[in-house]
């Protein structure tokens, strides 16, 4: 059976262990750092590019820059990376990682040859999603910051357990998260849309003035952005122009009673149903 690796980069780890190994040792790295697997493995791909953009051709190499890298050595960096780009309440990336992929998306754009064909398979373009909990300064002002800070670890942990693999999860904001989701048009939505649900069914145990525990529904209002595709990311694009129409949508969602999505087809959308988003699909 032929060798399967992490990633491409990985190929040139003198020290790469079979993949159930690596997995384990990913699982139990990322215990050790406070950290989730998937976070470890973004940060560990993060690296990866970062490695990459050493060689003046991705075609071709550098010889002098071409030295094995070792997964334990990768992990040193992972954890050192974790530490400044996470967020330390909720575990999820900071807006300082956030802002960094659109950096490296760029880059992929402006590959060109074979290795622009490769990273064009990998990620044709992408949407962003931020969503803003309803009402924190009442939770907090009702059940004190600890109730706050427990709403939002409970939507960073749904976001976790939910988000597929190549989407990324962050907290940009007090209240607010944002999510990369790659390579979809449209469907971008119904991820949004299910993620709402899942949070507003999902109670926060919280401690009540009385020494008891009670459960409270969160609930939260979703913006959702265009789908950009890599080819149209060149030097010139302006990622705030993502965050402001996906921002535009969800603070829609708040003024229009808050607790669902919005996303942008020229103006605020509300989602109702998969019949709204055909016209989306068909423009990708």
């Amino acid at each position: 059976m032929e060798r399967q690796y992490p990633s491409e980069a990985a190929k040139r780890f003198d020290e790469t262990p079979e993949p159930d190994s690596l997995e384990k040792l990913i699982e139990e790295r990322a215990e050790k750092m406070g950290t989730t697997p998937d976070v470890l493995r973004a940060m560990l791909a993060h690296i990866e590019f970062g490695l990459r953009r050493f060689t003046k051709d991705p075609e071709h190499p550098d010889p002098e820059m071409n030295t094995p890298v070792t997964i334990e050595a990768m992990m040193i960096i992972a954890e050192a990376k974790i530490k400044s780009y996470t967020d330390p309440l909720t575990g999820l990336f900071n807006k300082r990682y956030m802002d960094e992929q659109f950096i490296t998306l760029q880059k992929a754009a402006s590959f060109s040859g074979k290795e622009q064909r490769r990273r064009e398979r990998e990620l044709t373009g992408f949407s962003i999603i931020i969503i803003d909990l309803d009402c924190l300064k009442q939770w907090n002002d009702s059940y004190g910051y600890p109730a706050g800070n427990e709403a939002l670890r409970s939507i960073a942990q749904i976001l976790h357990k939910n988000i597929s693999f190549g989407d990324i999860a962050g907290r940009i904001g007090g209240d607010e998260f944002m999510l990369f989701i790659p390579n979809i048009n449209g469907n971008a939505i119904q991820i949004a849309e299910r993620i709402r649900v899942l949070i507003e069914g999902t109670p926060v145990p919280i401690q009540n003035i009385h020494g008891g525990v009670e459960e409270v529904k969160a609930t939260v209002s979703v913006g959702v952005s265009p789908f950009v595709k890599v080819q149209n990311m060149n030097d010139d694009f302006d990622k705030s122009e993502m965050f402001r129409l996906a921002n535009l949508c969800s603070k829609q969602a708040k003024n229009k009673g808050r607790n669902r999505v919005f996303y942008w087809n020229d103006k605020p959308v509300m989602y109702r149903s998969e019949d709204d988003i055909m016209d989306l699909q068909g423009k990708a």
